[in-house]
């Protein structure tokens, strides 16, 4: 069962309007070959099959009526005998059994590569339709009073049919093949927003948003913060998380952009920083409030002496410029310990606390509220 509150009537405008149109499995299939011999192969896998089609070699075109009972053996057939380019250049129209196309429907003409793929990915559409996006929420403490949360970082899930969840991997994986990773993104900063109306405390929240969204006006993030403003939400409890960094383009309108955000209350944290030189470049470009240190640099950093002195550089640098971090990823004592004696000002992870629905978080925040009121922080934290 989802635990978030449903999207606002703004967010469910938008995304209605920025889904794509799902092919009517009862529909035909018009489809322009870019040549005779991709052409004789598409005719070909139709034959392989029982299915109706009629074809004009002509004009490297035919017309394909659909039968749901074949079509995932006959997108398999196409994926193994046509080239990824020919997929990508056979021009694709559904339209209705014994129709015609019309001049209005050719805004809708799309690639064959890309009917097949949103056939094999129809769950994400489900999943943006259905509203069965949620967000779980995974607490931030300080590194010297575990006992003390500092925020919340929101996670986007995906909750299947069966009530399972499906990891933002491989959520976010199909979402950029289907370019639907701005509605994603949309829903799940929507969600975080209806969670922190909920959560009675001052506390901040991490919200994660993708940097290219920032280019599209229907998922920028004027919308989130309406939203934001309509929920009385205070900007300064906000703190947006900048991920995949390395796919800005313009960093100084990027910067810009954030710097209007700053201007009117809002925070930024750089996410996994020293991940790689684009994170790291991105420090001085872009001046966060806060940096991240990445969880695979954390992994084992007590163990390893590479990753020992580069985190332990990045942790000297961020306190000469007064920018207070997060380490990520801390599974283990050890790894904890070694955060805790390098000055991490804050530390996330497993060992602090699993993400889960905000409704199990109440639980954990009354936890660490009444070690802070008897004055007891745990060895090592509650999860």
């Amino acid at each position: 069962m989802l635990d978030e509150a449903p999207l606002s009537s703004q967010a469910k405008t938008i995304l209605g309007a920025n889904l794509p149109p799902r092919v009517n499995t009862e529909d035909e299939l018009c489809l322009w070959s870019p040549s005779r011999a991709a052409l004789e192969r598409l005719l070909y896998c139709f034959q392989k099959l029982p299915l109706v089609f009629l074809a004009e070699p002509e004009l490297n075109f035919c017309r394909l009526q659909l039968d749901p009972t074949h079509l995932a053996n006959l997108f398999g057939l196409l994926a193994q005998h046509l080239s990824d380019r020919e997929l990508r250049q056979i021009k694709a129209l559904a339209i209705p059994s014994h129709g015609a196309p019309q001049p209005q429907d050719f805004a809708r003409v799309t690639t064959l590569e890309q009917v097949i793929k949103l056939h094999n990915s129809a769950w994400l559409l489900d999943l943006l339709a259905g509203g069965s996006i949620t967000n779980h929420f995974q607490p931030i403490v300080f590194s010297q009073d575990l006992s003390q949360i500092f925020a919340l970082e929101s996670l986007m899930r995906g909750i299947s049919r069966e009530g399972d969840l499906i990891s933002p991997r491989q959520v976010f994986g199909v979402a950029e093949d289907l370019d639907l990773l701005c509605q994603v993104d949309l829903v799940s900063r929507q969600n975080t927003i209806a969670a922190l109306q909920r959560w009675e405390s001052n506390g901040k929240m991490f919200i994660n948003f993708l940097p290219t969204c920032l280019e599209d006006p229907n998922f920028c993030l004027h919308c989130t913060i309406a939203d934001i403003d309509e929920a009385n939400i205070p900007h300064e409890r906000i703190i947006f998380e900048i991920t995949e960094v390395e796919r800005v383009k313009d960093i100084q309108r990027f910067r810009r952009l954030l710097d209007l955000y700053r201007d009117i209350g809002f925070q930024i944290a750089l996410d996994d920083l020293g991940s790689g030189y684009s994170s790291l470049n991105m420090l001085h470009q872009l001046r966060p409030d806060y940096i991240k240190l990445d969880l695979e640099l954390m992994r084992n950093v007590h163990q390893d002496p590479y990753k020992s002195l580069i985190a332990a550089k990045l942790l000297e640098v961020a306190h000469s410029l007064n920018i207070p971090t997060i380490a990520e990823g801390i599974e283990t004592p050890g790894e904890l310990d070694w955060v805790q004696a390098h000055g991490a000002t804050y530390v996330q992870g497993y060992l602090i606390g699993k993400p889960a629905p905000m409704s199990a978080q109440f639980s954990l925040l009354a936890k660490h509220k009444l070690l802070r009121q008897q004055d007891l922080s745990p060895e090592y934290p509650l999860v």
